[in-house]
């Protein structure tokens, strides 16, 4: 970690603090098109995307005649095959892969005895759904069916350690050994099955499957991105974040559409396949289907391009960036993972923060867990102050950002923006707690003390996870930034310290795994660790307790509010060209949350359709649905807690990472707390002086 901060300290100095401010914004146009003649220039393709009729959930498709088949893989109940909107087969067993022919379809299922015997089923199916012939193949025990393809020759199953090819009899012809749980089946556009394996990190490998030599053979690997089927013109196609391209079996590449020259930038995508017209149907993780067509050039209008980076953990946000761009007419934004291309965490901030340094930096950052800290760069004013622009901007108050207190006390400012929020806490009855919103120190080592052994106050509890939750929300009393100074040789974090190898362990084990039981009520635990991600996720809980509850969060060395709001944040880089752009994208976003909204307007709506609406959960397993609307004390509870929370689970992981290297040997008892303080205080007091300076 001080490696990754004195690459940022270099990388700042050479960038000036990172500020561009004297730069001009450019005009944008579409790099493939030539501005003079208007024809097309560009290395790949001219394309657009457009919305594609594609039903929710849908697990799998496949064409045929120019008409889609998809097949429905809910969680609860059986798969179903759908031609259109109608109904034509339904699979009894677990669903394995399907494969179209010119007359029929295939289909394989799975069904398990009770001796460990798996049977697959390979079924052959006219398109309206009539059975034609079905065939059971017996699997040897342990060997677990996961992928199916139909091969001139017959069909192949790719199983938990290796292929099962048959006839088309379903007569067994060889067995040819992988390694364990690797790799997936791949179609080439002719048909014949490979088997694709993937690297660790990135890219992988093309093998073609030799039945004579029951072996695999390599045909190419890759270094990056994902491979799928090809169209008319490649055996393979292979999806890279900048476009699209054909790959032939030799590996050898040729774009066939680069984003950037056609002025898109969708992110995500992890099948494209070539539909009867030319067209290509794109899927992503945005769950936002698209279709790909050709497109003259003078369809292709110029809009401003934003660069948006991130240290991987970017599903969420690829949806909601595939949605601006679908709603954006002036705008796009190009979501870019830096540890794309096998870049470890540490690899892609010094990438990062070259390119900041340089003067190509990303316009903006998003802040996602542990993987990218924003401290270092609110402290080099790297990160622009966003309180004043959203002020300047119409028919938004920046009052009704809700996360917004809680940010500025965390980082001094409003440096991050987030759409919605959700609230990891825990909650406690009210009989033992109070109507209080936190617990002190004190307060948990004497309940722990009094509770009988055969019960807990707080499950798979460990001395290092006590010490990492209090020391993080310490850290906002300990550390001046503003002065580069900071106190942890003191009576309080000495006491801290030692409450952390006072309290009493109940770490997960067998003896103490209970679940599906109402632990609170029934007086198993005396606190419950809850993540409350939609305004009704509280009242749900408190529902299925039973009894009154108060929302105490972690105790803390005061008793104060013991909660934190965790959101996912996106900050707006000082150097960036395009500030109001990136304004108008982090508005948007705003506007369409996916879980509580920290847009006040639309929390309130939220909260104004739980008085009236009945809501069913039945995505939470561990929540109950609410047969009733909201009652006015269970909004006045969620509305408290919210208001009451002081701060946002952004800690700086540096300074805890010292603290836990510091504290091993004191909980192990070869340290005191007063010896442990003072080597803390030494350590962090260099950290903050070198980011203060």
């Amino acid at each position: 970690m001080r490696r990754i901060i004195s690459l940022l300290l270099i990388c700042i100095l050479l960038s000036g603090c990172g500020r561009a401010t004297d730069r001009t914004p450019e005009k944008e146009t579409v790099p493939g098109v030539d501005v003079k003649t208007g024809q097309w220039i560009g290395r790949g393709g001219s394309f657009c995307l457009e919305p594609a009729s594609y039903p929710a959930n849908c697990e799998f498709s496949f064409t045929h005649g120019g008409e889609r088949f998809f097949v429905m893989v809910p969680i609860n109940g059986p798969a179903r095959i759908l031609r259109g909107e109608r109904e034509i087969c339904r699979i009894d067993g677990v669903f394995i892969g399907a494969c179209a022919e010119e007359d029929c379809f295939w289909y394989a299922d799975e069904e398990r005895g009770g001796d460990g015997n798996i049977c697959v089923s390979v079924h052959q199916t006219d398109y309206d759904g009539g059975k034609m012939d079905v065939k059971k193949l017996q699997l040897p025990q342990g060997c677990y069916p996961r992928s199916f393809a139909l091969a001139e020759y017959g069909f192949c199953l790719n199983c938990s350690d290796r292929l099962r090819l048959f006839d088309r009899t379903g007569g067994f012809l060889v067995d040819i050994p992988h390694a364990d749980w690797a790799g997936t089946l791949l179609k080439s556009n002719n048909g014949e099955i490979c088997f694709l394996t993937k690297n660790e990190s990135s890219g992988g490998t093309v093998s073609k499957i030799n039945r004579e030599t029951s072996q695999l053979e390599t045909l190419f690997t890759y270094s990056a991105g994902t491979i799928c089927t090809g169209d008319h013109l490649s055996p393979f196609l292979l999806i890279q974040s900048d476009g699209i391209y054909h790959v032939n079996t030799s590996g050898e590449t040729v774009p066939l559409v680069i984003w950037e020259e056609c002025g898109l930038a969708p992110s995500g995508i992890i099948q494209v396949e070539e539909e009867i017209d030319g067209s290509y149907l794109i899927l992503s993780t945005s769950d936002e289907p698209m279709r790909m067509r050709q497109a003259d050039p003078t369809e292709l209008k110029a809009r401003t391009r934003l660069t948006l980076a991130a240290i991987g953990n970017v599903g969420s946000l690829s949806r909601e960036v595939a949605a601006f761009n679908a709603r954006s007419a002036d705008s796009y934004v190009q979501l870019i993972d830096l540890t794309e291309g096998g870049l470890d965490q540490e690899q892609a901030i010094t990438l990062l923060n070259t390119q900041i340094a340089s003067g190509n930096g990303p316009d903006m950052l998003a802040f996602r867990g542990n993987s990218l800290s924003p401290f270092p760069y609110i402290r080099k004013r790297m990160l622009r102050d966003l309180e004043a622009d959203l002020a300047a901007v119409p028919d938004l108050d920046v009052n009704d950002l809700v996360f917004a207190r809680p940010v500025k006390n965390d980082c001094g400012g409003l440096y991050l923006l987030s759409s919605d929020f959700s609230v990891e806490t825990r909650l406690g009855l009210r009989e033992t707690f109070g109507d209080t919103d936190g617990w002190s120190f004190d307060t948990y080592l004497a309940l722990a003390r009094t509770t009988p052994s055969d019960r807990m106050v707080m499950y798979n509890l460990t001395r290092e996870y006590f010490l990492e939750q209090s020391m993080s929300r310490y850290l906002r009393q300990a550390i001046d930034w503003q002065d580069g100074t900071c106190g942890f040789d003191n009576p309080d974090f000495v006491r801290l310290l030692q409450a952390s190898k006072d309290m009493i362990e109940t770490p997960e084990d067998a003896s103490n795994m209970v679940f599906g039981t109402n632990l609170m009520a029934d007086g198993y635990m005396a606190t419950e660790l809850v993540l409350l991600n939609r305004v009704i996720s509280l009242a749900q809980y408190t529902r299925r307790i039973g009894k009154p509850v108060s929302v105490i969060g972690w105790p803390t060395q005061d008793g104060s509010c013991g909660t934190d709001i965790t959101i996912r944040p996106v900050g707006i880089l000082t150097s960036s060209r395009h500030p109001e752009a990136c304004l108008r994208f982090l508005k948007d976003w705003l506007l369409h949350p996916s879980e509580i909204p920290c847009y006040r307007p639309l929390l309130e709506a939220q909260l104004e359709e739980a008085r009236h609406i009945k809501t069913d959960a039945q995505d939470e397993p561990f929540a109950v649905s609410l047969s009733s609307p909201m009652t006015e004390e269970e909004i006045q509870q969620f509305e408290k807690m919210i208001s009451s929370i002081e701060h946002t689970t952004l800690y700086d992981e540096t300074v805890l990472d010292i603290i836990r290297s510091e504290a091993a040997a004191f909980l192990a008892g070869q340290r005191s707390a007063e010896e442990t303080a003072r080597l803390v205080q030494s350590r962090v007091s260099l950290y903050v002086s070198e980011q203060h300076n």
